[in-house]
């Protein structure tokens, strides 16, 4: 007997210990060290499976800077961010594939330091990504503007992301203020990628007609960069089309977003 005890304490600690190294593990995902960010400065990095980055930046009083974070392979990120020591954060990820960019803009009212996180998403595989910083400058009324367009679009995709379709009117008027903040900034490319989180929204609550109107407006758009969102932006005409029994140009538009690419 002593003996079977023997044996069940000996498991009972060895599940201890992997539960330790999974708990350890998850946490080190969450919480990786601190690298300083330095405005006008430009990082291309590679994570290790089961990696989060985390960044530190800080700006003096009455300066913004705005920060791009691009996707470099088949492994989508989610980038987090909140002044330092605070509780909530703000995020957004890519959704477009390879190459495609979230942004926010940081203003800061006093001297005011900022943690992001950078976090892939899946913990399985190795991942590589761009992180690029403009150079730090007095706050103008574009960056107020550009601000206030990723705050806009960040509460929209969140709502989005309840997969509620009663949500969905709230969601939409969120993402058409951000559309207005950055027409306001003249900021096409911020238009084009708030487009296509529109048509996103529409395609998931199944509205074909909101969609294709989302996903042209996306590509109508004088943006000359952002590939991935016009390919993305394309997928979506093209489905749009599809749902509504219009396949030639359905498959127009996917062809379209396959050149694209």
């Amino acid at each position: 007997m002593r003996s079977a005890a023997a044996r069940k304490a000996r498991k009972l600690a060895q599940s201890r210990v992997a539960m330790a190294m999974v708990l350890a593990a998850f946490a080190g995902f969450l919480h990786a060290n601190g690298i300083d960010l330095i405005a006008g400065s430009a990082r291309n990095e590679t994570a290790p499976a089961g990696e989060a980055r985390t960044y530190r930046l800080t700006l003096q009083r009455g300066q913004a800077t705005e920060i791009a974070l691009r996707q470099r392979d088949a492994v989508g990120l989610e980038l987090r961010w909140a002044t330092h020591g605070a509780q909530e954060t703000t995020s957004l990820a890519t959704e477009a594939g390879r190459e495609s960019i979230v942004r926010t803009v940081l203003i800061a009212p006093e001297r005011t330091t900022w943690d992001l996180v950078v976090a892939p998403s899946r913990s399985d595989r190795a991942f590589h990504y761009a992180i690029a910083v403009t150079a730090a400058h007095p706050a103008t009324k574009a960056d107020h503007d550009r601000a206030a367009a990723v705050t806009s679009l960040a509460e929209a995709q969140a709502l989005r992301a309840k997969a509620d379709k009663d949500l969905a009117p709230q969601a939409r008027t969120l993402y058409h203020a951000s559309i207005d903040a950055w027409r306001s900034a003249g900021d096409s490319c911020g238009a084009r990628n708030t487009y296509v989180a529109l048509a996103g929204l529409e395609h998931e609550v199944v509205d074909a007609a909101a969609q294709k109107a989302a996903a042209q407006a996306a590509l109508d758009q004088p943006c000359e960069t952002g590939v991935a969102d016009r390919a993305l932006a394309e997928r979506l005409l093209g489905s749009a089309y599809i749902n509504q029994g219009d396949f030639a140009s359905g498959t127009r538009e996917t062809e379209r977003a396959v050149a694209s690419f």
